[in-house]
């Protein structure tokens, strides 16, 4: 299967989550188009765009979701930043710690940022394993593991970071 079509392919799983409100048009969408650069929106409003670039053997995976802690419940600060964390505690079939391994063993990584306004997810691994990262990616998106327990455990590294003044938004 082409790169493109796995790419699409795994979009589609993504479509348990949905998509955000489109932006306006920028002046730089009305820019002549670049051949580098595909885009399609899915039925659920799911927009994909993939950005070719043959000088590396990597691709990095880039999943941004339009809320952020502007969105969060008055009564729950910090909410958007705490589900962030959430992600990395596990999820359906695949916890915590195989989710590290399996970057790890790829010679790849991955990471998040919550902003005001925007979750955003990201990881780079080689080429060749872009479906073993969009499964992942895709399992952790449609199922955290999000069990008092694990809330639990991972309060402790939010208040850390709270501390560290590195947890910006709140």
């Amino acid at each position: 299967m082409s790169f493109f079509k796995r790419a699409a392919a795994a979009a589609a799983m993504f479509a348990l989550l949905g998509a955000g409100p489109s932006p306006a048009p920028s002046a730089a969408s009305t820019a002549a188009p670049d051949v580098n650069v595909t885009r399609a929106t899915l039925d659920n409003g799911l927009r994909v765009v993939i950005v070719r670039d043959p000088l590396a053997p990597v691709v990095s995976v880039y999943d941004n979701y339009l809320v952020g802690a502007d969105d969060t419940p008055a009564d729950f600060p910090g909410m958007a930043h705490a589900q962030e964390h959430m992600a990395f505690r596990g999820c359906s079939g695949v916890s915590a710690d195989q989710i590290s391994a399996i970057f790890a063993q790829l010679g790849g990584d991955g990471d998040a940022d919550t902003q005001q306004t925007l979750t955003q997810y990201f990881a780079s691994v080689p080429a060749s394993d872009l479906d073993v990262e969009l499964g992942v990616d895709s399992a952790c998106m449609r199922d955290i593991q999000d069990s008092d327990t694990e809330w639990k455990s991972e309060r402790g590294a939010i208040e850390q970071e709270v501390a560290m003044d590195n947890s910006n938004p709140s």
